[in-house]
């Protein structure tokens, strides 16, 4: 190789790599930084549908963040939720129309009791009318 061939090659390599910078620091930045988006986003995705191990710090060993349950886990759990939620309501509706009964039968036992009070108050008032007119029949009688 001549003198010229190696300055030419070398020029060359200059502008490759200058322009390799030039695209790495416009482009480059930018596309790296969208690598990494997408790649924090794939990997939620991910955690939320098939779960993850919980995160554990290899140093001290201590637990970072808690294990993540898969979607199918979650499901299971909330389905068993409403299931205790239904059966909760089921229980609540049949209190519900007893202490319905409960209101009628203790109107029903009220109205008798004050009927009876009445009822008492009558008798009563009629004994008093029977035993003035005995009384009276009884001082008729004696007195002719």
């Amino acid at each position: 190789m001549n003198a010229s061939e190696i300055a030419s090659s070398i020029v060359l390599l200059g502008a490759v790599v200058g322009a390799l910078a030039l695209l790495w620091t416009k482009v480059g930045r930018r596309s790296w930084r969208a690598y990494r988006s997408a790649r924090t986003k794939v990997t939620a995705v991910s955690d939320a549908i098939l779960g993850r191990d919980a995160v554990v710090d290899t140093i001290t060993g201590r637990e970072i963040a808690p294990a993540l349950p898969g979607m199918g886990v979650r499901m299971a759990h909330q389905e068993q939720q409403m299931e205790a939620i239904t059966a909760a309501v089921t229980r609540l509706a049949s209190q519900q129309e007893a202490l319905t009964d409960h209101e009628r039968r203790i109107k029903a036992l009220e109205e008798a009791s004050v009927e009876r009070v009445v009822t008492k108050a009558e008798s009563a008032a009629a004994f008093r009318a029977i035993e003035a007119v005995a009384q009276q029949n009884h001082v008729d009688h004696e007195s002719e």
